[in-house]
């Protein structure tokens, strides 16, 4: 077994929250994001109507030499000598922002978005479900206020709107929105790596013996796209937010 999960809102998730490359944030940073994994990301046409975005999660050891491995069962616990810790990841577009989190919409005609893995704990899990419930997140972006960097805490709120949605729907082929997807469909494959290493127990033990470090990621910057008229007029719908 693979010790993954596959899961969304409502959907397979009911042993999720119960006790970047990756978005990562400073201290009092705002920022906004568009959930991007949707069914349909890999043909380019995106359900934004979907009942949920998509999530994997996975229970992960981190040992010093070896990085971040799944746990696939009680003898990877006993080697890693503590409890594993849930983590999930998605695949998140964030937009260019001011200070208080409003869009800068000259770096968005610019291309100065990114589009990354955000890999979270349960608790952020358990914020997120209940925005989406009242605000789906095919219609609304996510607000976040990081107010600890470093241990990454924050909190959510609901926009309006979605950047991405107003794109979507303006022009699905526009050279911006075909950044976007490319974007997220070079970093699907790697998902689940990005929370873990799926490791055997000789292989840790031969990274423990022998050292080698786990992998890390950088994001996927998305650049080079220009501005459209149909750009303009949803980026003046969406300033008003």
């Amino acid at each position: 077994m693979s010790g993954f999960q596959q899961f969304g809102f409502g959907q397979n998730d009911q042993g999720v929250g119960r006790k970047g490359k990756r978005l990562k944030m400073d201290k009092n940073e705002v920022c906004r994001i568009s959930f991007i994994w949707w069914p349909g990301i890999d043909t380019g046409k995106l359900d934004l109507d979907a009942p949920t975005p998509g999530f994997v999660g996975a229970p992960r050891h981190y040992l010093k030499g070896v990085g971040y491995f799944i746990n696939k069962g009680p003898e990877f616990t006993k080697i890693a000598g503590e409890a594993a810790k849930m983590r999930i990841n998605t695949l998140v577009v964030k937009w260019p922002t001011n200070s208080v989190g409003k869009l800068d919409a000259a770096a968005i005609a610019e291309g100065q978005f990114e589009v990354l893995n955000w890999v979270f704990d349960e608790g952020k899990y358990d914020e997120i479900k209940p925005i989406h419930a009242e605000w789906p997140l095919g219609s609304h972006d996510l607000k976040i206020k990081c107010t600890d960097a470093g241990y990454q805490k924050m909190s959510f709120s609901p926009c309006r709107d979605s950047v991405l949605r107003k794109f979507y729907s303006k022009d699905p082929a526009s050279a911006l929105m075909k950044a976007v997807i490319d974007a997220a469909q070079k970093l699907l494959p790697d998902v689940e790596n990005e929370i873990g290493r799926n490791m055997t127990i000789d292989q840790i033990r031969e990274k423990l013996g022998g050292g080698g470090g786990g992998g890390g990621g950088g994001s996927a910057p998305v650049s080079d796209v220009v501005a459209t008229e149909e750009m303009d007029d949803a980026l003046d719908d969406l300033l008003e937010d």
